[in-house]
């Protein structure tokens, strides 16, 4: 059952694993309140969030992405034709959740 999920940024971060597979990443801000947490969603091309983690900032955010071989999605006409990224609605479900970077195996 696909359950929604809010996502309010298009800021993507892509990660390319081989050919035509990559993992999307997008940081989302909290809504709680002090500090500056936030939660990054890794979204699959089909738009399924497959996992989440969540970070003290935004800039603690992108320097994890970066160092687990994340760059910014620089959306050119070129890529935009070759490596669209998932759009909204995105949702959750038991058939995509893998949690590899939550779990810590391809995290770093």
């Amino acid at each position: 059952m696909k359950q929604p999920v809010h996502i309010e940024s298009r800021e993507y971060w892509i990660k390319v694993l081989e050919m035509l597979q990559q993992n999307w990443a997008i940081i989302e801000p909290s809504s709680e309140a002090g500090g500056d947490p936030c939660e990054v969603f890794f979204i699959d091309d089909n738009s399924c969030v497959f996992d989440r983690l969540r970070f003290d900032s935004a800039q603690e955010a992108e320097k994890g992405l970066a160092r687990n071989g994340f760059s910014r999605y620089d959306p050119d006409p070129q890529m935009l034709k070759h490596m669209p990224p998932p759009s909204a609605p995105f949702y959750e479900s038991a058939d995509c959740q893998t949690l590899v970077y939550s779990s810590g195996r391809f995290w770093h």
